[in-house]
């Protein structure tokens, strides 16, 4: 249930899901349930407005994939510990753990998550100024998405990549990846849909050549 509120943008009440079911898995010693909860809950969190709390459950799910033996989750959660820590403006010390987890993907030629980190990955090249380097990341994970037929994160991923293509003045090319993206969204019934098309609107500060800022989500 918190997963699908969260493709539909009920972040509220995923977190509420997400912390009635961290609670029953505590309590019953379930590791894995605790990891993938403490995982989830950094997503919400951070959607939340809360960067410093979606940290704190980052950094619990790496330490209790670690214990669990499982590399493939862990570099999963390190790339939401990244995320957590560039939306605090940590934006180096979210790229080192972003990098430690492709190194760690590539090693297990996991492509699944590798096209999470790539995304993550370019979000924070964006936030550092290097447009040339998030928009060969964006890109890299939209053809990954892509060929797992994976249309909301392949739609997730579109969005991003329109914006270091305007940061950078090729305001042709972010055009490009945004109008692609809201199809996608809106036949998944996802909020995200609305604020990409805000993006295109004429009066926009995304919609000019120059205009925006990563501040501005564009």
């Amino acid at each position: 249930m918190g997963r699908v509120a969260v493709r539909l943008g009920g972040y509220g009440e995923a977190r509420d899901h997400h912390t009635q079911a961290l609670t029953l898995c505590t309590a019953s010693g379930d590791l894995a349930g605790q990891a993938h909860n403490h995982n989830a809950l950094s997503l919400v969190l951070e959607r939340l407005g809360d960067p410093e709390e979606s940290a704190a459950h980052a950094r619990r799910a790496v330490e209790l994939y670690a214990a669990e033996g499982n590399e493939a989750r862990r570099a999963a959660a390190l790339s939401r510990l990244g995320i957590a820590l560039t939306a605090a403006g940590d934006h180096r010390a979210a790229l080192a753990c972003c990098m430690e987890a492709l190194e760690i993907l590539m090693d297990l030629d996991d492509r699944y998550y590798q096209a999470h980190v790539l995304a993550t990955l370019g979000l924070i090249q964006h936030r550092l100024g290097a447009y040339d380097e998030a928009v060969a990341h964006f890109q890299d994970s939209v053809e990954l998405w892509r060929a797992f037929e994976n249309r909301f994160e392949e739609a997730s991923a579109l969005h991003r990549l329109g914006d270091p293509h305007h940061a950078g003045g090729d305001a042709p090319a972010a055009r490009r990846a945004w109008s692609a993206a809201p199809a996608l969204l809106d036949d998944l019934a996802h909020a995200d849909a609305a604020a990409v098309r805000a993006k295109l609107a004429p009066d926009s500060g995304c919609a000019a050549p120059g205009g925006g800022s990563p501040a501005d989500g564009c």
